[in-house]
């Protein structure tokens, strides 16, 4: 996963290597909503490709912002491998 800082809120996204590595993704389901409080190392993404599947995990503990629902309507865009477009979600660290 590659993050991009935002003030208090990281992108969280698919790195180009990954998607080289995972071979043509057919399928990807989202396993996070706005508004859930994840743990550090909590499955976010599931990817299917003609090679395995593969889960992507959050880096980091944080309320979730905002999701790419775009990127699991349309799994086959992940194949392009824009690193920025492959963004999966937006999440709030909150530093007390």
């Amino acid at each position: 996963m590659w993050w991009e800082q935002r003030h208090a809120i990281y992108r969280l996204g698919i790195t180009s290597d990954a998607i080289q590595q995972l071979g043509k993704i057919s399928f990807a389901e989202l396993l996070v909503e706005p508004d859930q409080v994840l743990d550090q190392d909590q499955d976010i993404l599931e990817v299917e490709s003609d090679k395995t599947v593969q889960n992507f995990k959050t880096p980091f503990e944080g309320t979730v912002v905002d999701v790419n629902h775009f990127l699991v309507e349309n799994p086959d865009a992940i194949n392009s491998n824009r690193q920025l477009e492959n963004w999966v979600l937006d999440i709030r660290i909150d530093f007390d």
